[in-house]
């Protein structure tokens, strides 16, 4: 953690002295200019410019805020689409992050599941054989594993649940989907082939 702090403040440092030689610069270009060539056509290049940049800044944040929309609406329409709990783990089985569907099917809120171990919304004790499988699937060219698992929600209620563990190679964490199966889904899987 104290080398993220040393970069940050690193990055931070930079970003002024660049900004201060910027400002050092353009101020000497002012005076240049002013000294040079009549105060009003300076003046007016200076608003010129300013508003120019003004207009700039507003045309990216406008498409900023629709790609901020953009992205809302995707993803309401995937939780809408598929009814699915994804959760990014990091290497120690800690929740990172999840997707707000863990509201609808474990009654949590997004803020009270991260920082928990993945175990946490599992009736089942599953962080031995989680941790195994993130292991052989970051070792095996698969790249993933589908499994059966109890979910316990917040209630205490057990729901039947799809695992799918997938492994990210450069984190050394894994993301897991977590699907509720529905009675017909168990029937079909349970009829013989």
């Amino acid at each position: 953690m104290a080398k993220i702090d040393i970069v940050v403040v690193a990055i931070i440092s930079i970003i002024y002295a660049l900004l201060n030689i910027f400002f050092r610069f353009i101020d000497e270009i002012y005076r240049f200019s002013r000294k040079y060539i009549g105060s009003t056509t300076v003046e007016f290049i200076a608003n010129f410019i300013f508003l120019l940049l003004a207009g700039f800044l507003l045309i990216t944040y406008r498409r900023w805020r629709q790609g901020q929309t953009r992205q809302k609406e995707l993803e309401n329409l995937l939780e809408s689409i598929m009814p699915q709990v994804y959760l990014v783990l990091a290497p120690d089985n800690e929740i990172v992050e999840c997707n707000a569907f863990v509201k609808a099917m474990f009654g949590y809120e997004r803020e009270e599941v991260i920082g928990h171990k993945a175990n946490f919304l599992y009736a089942e004790d599953r962080s031995q054989r989680d941790q195994h499988e993130v292991s052989k699937i970051l070792e095996e060219e698969e790249g993933f594993h589908i499994g059966r698992g109890t979910g316990k929600k917040k209630d205490g209620t057990e729901i039947p649940l799809e695992i799918t563990t997938g492994g990210l190679k450069d984190s050394r964490g894994s993301v897991v989907v977590l699907h509720k199966i529905t009675d017909k889904a168990s029937k079909v899987d349970a009829s013989p082939t």
